[in-house]
């Protein structure tokens, strides 16, 4: 991972990083903000970003620059998000990863470095929880 490598983890996190990227852009104006390419030359991964919160967080990275690895527990959903992003003209590669195995979270980071060299940017979407038995008895 590099240096100044950025991590959005959380609630938190996440609601900054959506203020960040939908509405800065929004008030200084869309044509100022896409010309900038103020992410260009960066990395990013964005687990759980096939679709909804997670794809729209992926899309913007992209728009903005960022090269884009995006992932999904199913194939299916990873060729459908690579197909939309990419007739969007950006840069994006995409991977099946279930967080929660280790196995897949460690290819994930050595696929993205390998593709892209490195890692800048990691917005965790995703959502795991440990199952811990019933909760009512």
């Amino acid at each position: 991972l590099r240096s100044n490598f950025q991590v959005c983890v959380g609630a938190p996190s996440l609601y900054a990083a959506l203020i960040l990227i939908f509405l800065v852009p929004t008030l200084k104006g869309d044509m100022a903000a896409s010309a900038v390419k103020k992410l260009a030359g960066k990395v990013a991964i964005v687990t759980a970003s096939t679709e909804g919160i997670g794809f729209f967080i992926a899309r913007r990275l992209g728009q903005d620059g960022a090269k884009v690895m995006i992932s999904s527990r199913k194939q299916q959903n990873v060729d459908n998000a690579l197909s939309q992003l990419r007739a969007e003209n950006l840069n994006v590669e995409g991977i099946v990863c279930h967080v929660a195995k280790k196995e897949d979270r460690l290819r994930l980071i050595k696929e993205t470095s390998a593709k892209f060299g490195g890692v800048d940017i990691l917005v965790s979407n995703a959502a795991v929880s440990t199952y811990f038995g019933p909760t009512l008895k």
